[in-house]
């Protein structure tokens, strides 16, 4: 599915999406994938395929309007997992 995706979050915490990295455009695609090469278990992951290679961890539905879905997660970033928040819109 094809998605207009705003990071609502930066380093955990709520910020006001005004710079182009905190926004995105590709495919959503749901997936499951290790989190290290020792480690046997799974987590399920939301992925926008593209350019931005964004990946939510643990992502949660938290809302759903017309044609908009919000989801929270984790994400990994400098060797540190964060909260982050991803608004998308959805496009044909």
């Amino acid at each position: 599915m094809k998605a207009h995706v705003t990071l609502l979050r930066s380093g955990g915490r709520l910020s006001v999406p005004d710079r182009p990295t905190m926004r995105a455009v590709g495919e959503l695609e749901l997936t499951h994938l290790r989190i290290s090469p020792d480690e046997p278990r799974t987590v399920p992951v939301l992925q926008l395929l593209g350019a931005s290679g964004q990946q939510l961890f643990e992502p949660k539905l938290i809302s759903i309007f017309v044609g908009t879905m919000k989801f929270s997660g984790l994400e990994f970033v400098g060797g540190a997992w964060y909260a982050q928040e991803w608004r998308c819109e959805l496009t044909l």
